[in-house]
């Protein structure tokens, strides 16, 4: 979600952005009210940021998304972190090729819990592009070392 406020700042244009509202829900807020649809994933850790924040989006640019049994117009295009969820959503909307620039599977600055997201969205990312037939250089050197799903 983040990286749709740093594109933004570089004056690229953002045309989805896919968050759970943890880091900058006043660039989804804007984004919908300027016509750019954002996915909003809901999960049991965001419950009071999807209250405070989705009735502040414009409903008409919301997707609706969970990694739980989709019910209703959420659904789920699998993918466990902002990032990974991205990447499906781009694969289920027919995207040619999938690319992760300023991904860093080894961050040493993010929390254990993160590391512990990060591993899954890594594994979910291998199982990913053997289903697609595609390399994710973001995967490269780590192939060796993923738990298979």
């Amino acid at each position: 979600s983040a990286a749709a406020r740093t594109l933004r700042a570089a004056g690229v244009g953002v045309d989805l952005m896919v968050t759970d509202l943890d880091k900058t829900p006043e660039t989804a807020r804007d984004l919908t009210h300027e016509g750019v649809p954002v996915a909003v994933h809901a999960h049991g850790d965001n419950v009071p940021a999807v209250e405070r924040w989705v009735p502040r989006l414009d409903g008409d640019h919301v997707v609706p998304t969970t990694q739980a049994a989709p019910r209703g117009p959420v659904v789920n295009y699998g993918g466990f972190t902002d990032g990974d969820r991205a990447a499906f959503l781009a694969d289920d909307a027919g995207a040619e090729t999938l690319r992760f620039p300023g991904w860093d599977f080894d961050d040493a600055t993010v929390s254990a819990a993160k590391r512990r997201k990060l591993a899954w969205a890594e594994r979910l990312l291998a199982w990913l592009e053997r289903r697609r037939g595609e390399r994710f250089a973001v995967l490269d050197g780590r192939r060796a070392g993923i738990d298979p799903l």
